[in-house]
């Protein structure tokens, strides 16, 4: 179970992935808003099997919101847009890649590189 927080900063790092896949942000932003996460002692990655239970969430929240996601994506630092969906194969392909990254390189590799 993750505090609010804790959930907060790796939805950050998801949509920071997504943005990076889509070309809205540069890898060097990307770097940046992971690095300064883990930086702060934040995990930046969903664990996979949480993964299709908050995908479930995130349908929960479209639904409340009559089909519209409005999912924030950085552009730079202190620059972001507002997009109205990411589809399942992006939430997955960020998650997936996430995990990826910090199964590969430990937090403390990161440290004091924002």
């Amino acid at each position: 179970m993750y505090r609010h927080g804790e959930a907060i900063a790796i939805g950050i790092a998801v949509a920071t992935m997504i943005s990076w896949n889509r070309g809205v942000c540069s890898a060097e932003t990307k770097d940046r808003i992971l690095a300064c996460l883990e930086t702060c002692g934040l995990e930046i990655s969903l664990p996979l099997p949480l993964m299709e239970a908050t995908w479930q969430g995130i349908n929960v929240i479209r639904r409340i919101r009559n089909g519209v996601l409005n999912e924030v994506l950085p552009v730079s630092i202190g620059e972001c847009v507002v997009v109205d969906e990411i589809t399942r194969e992006e939430f997955g392909s960020a998650v997936d890649s996430l995990a990826r990254l910090t199964a590969a390189v430990p937090s403390e590799a990161v440290s004091g590189s924002i």
